[in-house]
């Protein structure tokens, strides 16, 4: 984990320090552009819960429902090679079934013929810095160095047996990527994201990986809508052995508008 840091550290610390202004006139709020997207995510759940004594699966286990978060996100670039970005979803999925196996989760067991209510609440707030790396005319390439603040909570209640359990993961996940855009034909852009990180401690791990790939569309000066695909992976588990491993995946629409 601490390598893993430390190499996160200095990539930022490699980038910022490579920011200057051109002379000592330079106004920094005079050369800020603004982007702001709101977007319609149709996921498709899946993924597991784990412990010692047992796992149980979220889709063919417990047959959780899908769902299509909106997904809010702003961006402020200077200088034409650096941005912070920020971005927020947060969604439910829920299910109800009667078990189909016997198994025990945290040593609390579920058997064949019990009904099972479950819960899945996850909620990701991500704060990114982008450093471009390389630019050509229709397009860019850049460095990306983040964290995602997660908040996942999963709950399991036996109605037949009258017992429940909990399973909370709470944490910031580092992240590196790449961002890259091409112009393919006027006002018709390319888009791919690629970001991923992994660290371990003490029998504690965490690892996010986010993938997207797309296209929009300036239908107006300003204003644009979109098409992408976004695969995400969250995991994180704790010194007992119990894990979280949690992914969403599906087509995203979106609205964006910048000046």
């Amino acid at each position: 984990m601490r390598k893993n840091l430390v190499i996160l550290f200095l990539s930022m610390l490699v980038f910022f320090s490579s920011y200057n202004t051109a002379s000592a006139d330079y106004s920094f709020w005079d050369d800020v552009s603004y982007d702001y997207t709101g977007a319609w995510w149709f996921t498709l759940v899946g993924g597991s819960a784990g412990s010692p004594t047992g796992s149980v699966d979220f889709a063919t286990d417990l047959y959780m429902n899908n769902k299509s978060p909106l997904v809010f996100t702003a961006k402020w670039t200077w200088n034409e090679k650096n941005n912070i970005g920020v971005s927020y979803f947060t969604m439910e999925n829920q299910g109800q079934t009667t078990m189909g196996r016997n198994f025990a989760y945290k040593n609390v067991p579920f058997r064949i013929g019990d009904f099972v209510d479950s819960k899945l609440k996850v909620t990701v707030f991500d704060v990114a810095y982008e450093r471009n790396l390389y630019s050509w005319d229709e397009g860019y390439l850049n460095f990306l160095a983040g964290v995602k603040f997660t908040n996942i909570d999963f709950n399991m209640f036996n109605e037949t047996m009258g017992t429940a359990v909990h399973h909370s993961l709470n944490s910031p996940l580092p992240e590196i990527g790449l961002v890259a855009s091409h112009e393919f034909a006027d006002g018709l852009e390319g888009k791919l994201k690629l970001v991923y990180f992994d660290y371990s401690n003490a029998g504690r791990e965490s690892r996010v990986q986010d993938y997207s790939f797309g296209i929009k569309y300036f239908v107006l000066p300003g204003w644009s809508i979109g098409a992408d695909y976004r695969y995400l992976r969250l995991y994180g588990r704790d010194n007992s052995g119990s894990n979280l491993d949690i992914f969403y995946q599906g087509p995203v629409l979106t609205i964006d508008y910048q000046y």
